[in-house]
């Protein structure tokens, strides 16, 4: 899939090439990075759902770039899934993982549960202990 060319210059230069690729695995990254929140074959959107880029993006990691990205441009940027942007005619406010303005704030959706850690950044949902019942015990009552 082709972007908008200003774009994929741009990405390129704030370390995002087009059609980026973080792992030969998508498994064994996961594994590599538990915590991080990955759109593997994600694709940057405009406003209106238009593919600007697409490429593995590590939200944990990337988020600076990508504030970046959207900073020099001067444009809101709709990160989406896969299946979102590829396979829907995608309506980038609805589908967006993640929502960047232009002024650099970051608007995580609750569509994916993204959550942020204790240092700020982006991470999976933490997924409940089953050990612990819903009120933060032991598991075992007696």
């Amino acid at each position: 899939m082709r972007g908008d060319p200003e774009v994929e210059e741009m990405a390129a230069r704030v370390g995002l090439p087009n059609g980026r690729l973080i792992s030969r695995s998508k498994s064994g990254y996961r594994d590599l990075y538990p915590d991080n929140f990955v759109l593997f074959n994600g694709t940057i959107a405009d406003d209106a759902g238009h593919p600007l880029w697409w490429g593995d993006l590590d939200l944990t990691r990337d988020e600076a770039k990508l504030v970046e990205l959207a900073t020099a441009l001067g444009q809101r940027l709709h990160l989406l899934f896969e299946s979102d942007a590829r396979f829907n005619d995608p309506v980038a406010n609805a589908a967006a993982a993640v929502v960047i303005e232009p002024d650099g704030t970051v608007a995580l959706t609750y569509r994916w549960g993204i959550e942020r850690d204790g240092e700020g950044r982006i991470v999976r949902p933490r997924r409940p202990d089953p050990s612990e019942d819903s009120l933060g015990g032991s598991g075992s009552h007696g």
